[in-house]
């Protein structure tokens, strides 16, 4: 864990320390999202903030509820929030963005999330992480709150109380790799077993074929021994 920290902190600011390649963060990241999933359970009760960046709002599907009453959103990535109100409101975009807003959660018992500190190029975010495709769903009120940016500044924020259920059900990339290779073998059955019919009928009209052929030989042989008389 350490070597990896370091590696994630410094391969932007050193040129020294090689940069991850592409294969090997595909391998690391499913494996994050389904530790994340699966074992890092976050405390009840807390509460966490995310910074919407303040240049656009959120999909009509959070206000507008579909043919089956859902309100909410996926989001496909993973999903940063963070301990510390002021730095999600940093990233509110109260700084000149048109609609800053800061997203609030209170953890729930079964939430699944992680600390990333250790490993964050800024430990003093206390960032928490959540795997992708968790689904994020209105929990209360809208509220507008004043607060302040800097030592004078005061802006004004939407404050959006929210509900994320996370993706229980990631895979890590074994368990990819591992239903991957279980499905192409059962392609590679299912076609083996189509030849192997397919040959039995060839066999088959190949026999028939011979038989047919082998009368026709014995009828010819018949006619030339009586003389080749009709």
């Amino acid at each position: 864990m350490p070597r990896l920290s370091n590696m994630l902190r410094h391969s932007t600011r050193s040129s020294s320390l090689a940069v991850p390649s592409l294969r090997a963060v595909q391998r690391l990241l499913p494996a994050l999202a389904r530790q994340i999933a699966r074992s890092m359970k976050l405390p009840s009760g807390m509460e966490l903030f995310r910074g919407t960046g303040g240049r656009m709002g959120l999909p009509d599907s959070f206000y507008k509820a579909d043919a089956l009453g859902r309100l909410g959103y996926m989001e496909f990535g993973f999903l940063s929030t963070t301990a510390n109100k002021e730095v999600a409101i940093q990233y509110s975009g109260v700084r000149g963005g048109p609609m800053p807003m800061v997203l609030r959660i209170v953890t729930g018992s079964i939430d699944r999330g992680a600390c990333i500190e250790e490993l964050s190029q800024y430990p003093e975010e206390a960032e928490y992480l959540w795997v992708p495709c968790s689904f994020i769903a209105p929990d209360g009120h809208t509220s507008v709150q004043l607060v302040t940016t800097g030592e004078r500044e005061v802006g004004v924020v939407t404050m959006v109380p929210v509900r994320i259920n996370a993706n229980l059900k990631a895979e890590t990339l074994e368990e990819l790799v591992g239903g991957k290779m279980k499905r192409h073998l059962e392609a590679f059955k299912y076609q083996n077993l189509e030849t192997e019919r397919e040959l039995l009928q060839l066999a088959a009209q190949a026999e028939e074929r011979l038989r047919g052929d082998m009368f026709r030989t014995r009828k010819l042989q018949l006619w030339v021994r009586e003389g080749g008389d009709e």
